[in-house]
C-alpha cells in the first residue's frame, strides 16, 4: 500500500521549528519526529531512527537534516559527535563511526521499506562574514556526499536560507534569532520553511508535486534564480566517478569536500571534447545550467591523433578555430573535425550566454617522469589557456598544479597513486589532484574560490612531507583531507 506522508528526523531544536510551517506548503501531512539536541549518531542510538523505519510505510518521504551536534566534543564524548570524515567507513576510538554511516544506513533500511528519503542539509546559524551568511561547514558538503552516493534527492538547505537571510539583511535576519545565534523564532522558522519548499521546487523530486498553492509562491516572494549554486564538472575518466574502473577514481568525486555548493559531476570515462560535443553531451549540459552555475571543463587525454582510422574522438590538429580535417571512419565514409578550440570555445560561449560562469582547466598530468620532475605538458594544455583568454573564461593550470604537488611528493610516492596505468589514480590520488584545483582557484581571480570552504582554505597552508615546499605560486599543500 502506497502513502503519502512526510516525516522529519532531525537534532536541533530549530529544526523542529521549521518542520512546524512546512505543513502550510504541503498537501500531505507532515509529522515531525526531530528531537531537540540530537546528532546522526545520538539519533541512531537511541534507536529513534529505527522506530522512525518502523513507523513508515512504502511511499512516505523522510525529511533527513543533521550537523548542527556532530562536531568534535573533545577529549570526553558528549554522546553526540561523530567520527570525522566524509565516507562510510571511516570510525575513530571515541565515537564508533561517522556522519555518512550512521545516515546511510537509515536511508538503506528506509527505501527497503519502500520509504523516499531525502537528504538535507543543515541550516545557518546567525553567523556573518563581510555582509552576508558566514560559508557552510563540512556538515552541508557531508549530506551533499551521502545524497550523491545513496542516489537520492539532495537539498542544499543552507544555501536556500542563506540567499534568503541575505536578501534580508543581517539587521532583520537577526531579529529571528531571540535565544542565540541558532534557534529561531517563529517568524523565523517560517523562513527556513520556505527556504526548503525553494529548494524542493528547484529540484528533481516527486516531492515537489506535493506543494500545495501556498508553496508555489513562495519562490516569488524574494529573488528568482539561486545564483551560483551548483558546481558542474564536463570532462574524461581523470575526473569522472569511477575513473578508468579497476578501483581508481577521478578527482571530480573529491572537490565537492572543498566547496560549499554542489558539485555534480558529469564527466564520462573515454571521452574528448570533441566526442563530448557530439554525444550531445555539452548540448545536455547547457540545457540543465542555470544562470550564476559554474561548469568547469577539462579534456585531453583522449583529443590526440587517432592515425589512419578515426577513433571519434581525435580533434583536428591546431590551436586555432577554423582549422578542420577529415578523418576516415572504419566503415570507409568520411567525416569532417574541428579543433579542440573549436569544440571548447563553443560550449563556453554557449554556457555565458545562460549566464553560467565556465572554467577553463587544463588536463591532468599522467604519472610520466622526466628525471626527477613530472614531464611537460602535452599541446591541450595551451590549447586550454588559449580558449581561457580568448572567451574571457578563468583558466586554471590544473597540470601545473598537480605537476607541482607530484614533484615535491615524489616519484616512488605518486607511483603508488596509479594502480592501473599511467593516466588513473587512485582514490588517494584523486584527492590530491582535488586539492592541486582547489589550490588553482585560491590562486586565481575567479569568484569561485569565493565558495571554497574551511578545508579548502586550508589545503594549501598544511604541510607536506619532510617540510618540502611547493614553489610556484603556493607555499605548501595538504594529502590529507582536512575537517
Amino acid at each position: 500500500m502506497t502513502a503519502e506522508m512526510v516525516a522529519l528526523p532531525d537534532l536541533f531544536s530549530r529544526a523542529a521549528r521549521w518542520g512546524v510551517p512546512l505543513t502550510q506548503y504541503l498537501n500531505i501531512p507532515v509529522i515531525n519526529n526531530a528531537v531537540a539536541g540530537e546528532s546522526a549518531r545520538s539519533y541512531s542510538e537511541q534507536d529513534l531512527f529505527t522506530k522512525l523505519v518502523d513507523s513508515v510505510k512504502s511511499g512516505d518521504y523522510v525529511i533527513i537534516e543533521f550537523g548542527h551536534n556532530d562536531a568534535s566534543a573533545g577529549s570526553v564524548d558528549n554522546g553526540k559527535q561523530d567520527a570525522v570524515g566524509d565516507g562510510y567507513n571511516i570510525t575513530s576510538t571515541v565515537t564508533t563511526s561517522n556522519f555518512a554511516y550512521y545516515i546511510e544506513n537509515a536511508i538503506v533500511a528506509l527505501e527497503a521499506k519502500g520509504a523516499i528519503p531525502i537528504i538535507s542539509s543543515l541550516t545557518p546559524d546567525n553567523i556573518w562574514t563581510n555582509g552576508a551568511i558566514a560559508a557552510g561547514g563540512r556538515f552541508v558538503t557531508y549530506a551533499q556526499s551521502i545524497g550523491t552516493r545513496r542516489n537520492i534527492t539532495y537539498v542544499n538547505h543552507y544555501a536556500y536560507v542563506a540567499q534568503a537571510y541575505n536578501a534580508l539583511g543581517q539587521t532583520q535576519t537577526t531579529t529571528f534569532y531571540p535565544i542565540d545565534h541558532l534557534h529561531t523564532n517563529a517568524a523565523g522558522a517560517n523562513v527556513v520553511a520556505e527556504a526548503f519548499v525553494r529548494g524542493l521546487l528547484c529540484g528533481s523530486s516527486t516531492l515537489k508535486s506535493k506543494v500545495n498553492a501556498a508553496g508555489q509562491v513562495v519562490p516569488n516572494l524574494s529573488s528568482t534564480s539561486i545564483v551560483g549554486q551548483t558546481v558542474y564538472l564536463a570532462g574524461d575518466s581523470t575526473m569522472a566517478r569511477g575513473g578508468g574502473g579497476a578501483g581508481t577514481d577521478g578527482w571530480g568525486q573529491y572537490l565537492g569536500q572543498y566547496l560549499t555548493i554542489p558539485v555534480i559531476n558529469r564527466a564520462i570515462a573515454g571521452r574528448s571534447a570533441r566526442s563530448y560535443t557530439d554525444e550531445g553531451r555539452f548540448t545536455s549540459l547547457i540545457n540543465e545550467v542555470q544562470s550564476g552555475d559554474y561548469v568547469i571543463i577539462e579534456f585531453g587525454h583522449n583529443d590526440g591523433l587517432s592515425g589512419d582510422i578515426d577513433n571519434g574522438r581525435e580533434d583536428a590538429f591546431g590551436d586555432d578555430y577554423d582549422t578542420t580535417a577529415t578523418v576516415t571512419e572504419a566503415d570507409g565514409t568520411t567525416e569532417v573535425i574541428h579543433t579542440f578550440t573549436f569544440y571548447l570555445q563553443n560550449a563556453v560561449t554557449a554556457l555565458q550566454a545562460k549566464g553560467a560562469i565556465p572554467i577553463v582547466s587544463s588536463q591532468t598530468p599522467d604519472n610520466i617522469w622526466n628525471g626527477n620532475v613530472i614531464a611537460a605538458g602535452p599541446r591541450f594544455v595551451g590549447y586550454a589557456q588559449l580558449v581561457g583568454q580568448s572567451t574571457g573564461a578563468v583558466y586554471v593550470d590544473h597540470y601545473d598544479y598537480v605537476a607541482q604537488a607530484y614533484n615535491t611528493y615524489g616519484q616512488t610516492t605518486v607511483t603508488t597513486w596509479y594502480p592501473l596505468d599511467h593516466t588513473h589514480t587512485s582514490p588517494t590520488g584523486a584527492n590530491v589532484v582535488a586539492q592541486a584545483f582547489v589550490r588553482g582557484l585560491l590562486c586565481g581571480s575567479g569568484t569561485l574560490k569565493s565558495k571554497v570552504n574551511a578545508a579548502g582554505q586550508a589545503a594549501p597552508n598544511s604541510r607536506i612531507p619532510n617540510g618540502r615546499s611547493v614553489t610556484h605560486q603556493m607555499i605548501s599543500m595538504l594529502l590529507s583531507i582536512a575537517e
